[in-house]
C-alpha cells in the first residue's frame, strides 16, 4: 500500500489500517486511534482513504497500467466511532476505463 516501509510514516501505519486476504478478495481493516477521530465519529476523509485504497489495490493487477480514483462520493452518518471498520471489494465489471479511445 506504499513504498514506505515505517510504519511511523506511511498512510496505512499512521491509520492503524491492516490488510489480509479474504476468500479471493481484500479486506483492509482500521483500528480506530484518537488521531482518526473527531468527536469519537472517524473522519469522513479517512473513511474515503480505506474505500478507495480497498478498490484500487483490486484494480491494480497491471504494474504498466496507472489506475486512478475520478469520482469519489462518500456519506457518513456521524455516528459513534466502532472498534473495527472494515473494508472489502467485489469488482462488478471489468474493462470500462476513463481513457480516450486510440
Amino acid at each position: 500500500m506504499t513504498d514506505i516501509p515505517s510504519a511511523d510514516s506511511s498512510v496505512p501505519g499512521r491509520f492503524a489500517i491492516t490488510a489480509h486476504v479474504a476468500g479471493d478478495g481484500l479486506e483492509l481493516d482500521l483500528t480506530p486511534q484518537p488521531e482518526v477521530l473527531v468527536n469519537g465519529v472517524i473522519r469522513a476523509s479517512v473513511l474515503a482513504y480505506l474505500v478507495d485504497a480497498t478498490a484500487g489495490i483490486a484494480l491494480d493487477k497491471d504494474p504498466d497500467v496507472w489506475t486512478l480514483t475520478t469520482d469519489l462520493s462518500l456519506r457518513c452518518r456521524p455516528v459513534p466511532a466502532p472498534d473495527l471498520a472494515k473494508a472489502s471489494c467485489t469488482i462488478v465489471r471489468r474493462g470500462r476505463n476513463g481513457s480516450a479511445p486510440q
